[in-house]
């Protein structure tokens, strides 16, 4: 397995202890979206670096970067906890 040389600051103070997938889309009605989907949960679900939640609530008409942009949205699916350091 390959190591990482370079470590930045961010690198050294973030942990992440949750992840979810957002909906994958597509432009042929899911024929790609869905099993990619498939594939990334399945991946991280047998990771066990991480504690996978699945993100029941997300909106299918938003995109990434609307949760990006707006912490709370990412915080009502599940996916953004603010801990105190």
């Amino acid at each position: 397995m390959a190591t990482n040389s370079y470590v930045s600051a961010v690198d050294k103070t973030l942990t992440i202890h949750r992840i979810g997938v957002l909906p994958v889309t597509d432009n042929v009605n899911g024929l790609y979206g869905r099993y990619v989907e498939t594939e990334i949960r399945e991946t991280l679900k047998g990771a066990h670096r991480f504690d996978f939640r699945e993100v029941k609530d997300a909106d299918l008409h938003r995109s990434l970067a609307d949760y990006e942009e707006n912490s709370a949205l990412a915080k009502k699916i599940g996916l953004l906890v603010k801990r105190k350091l």
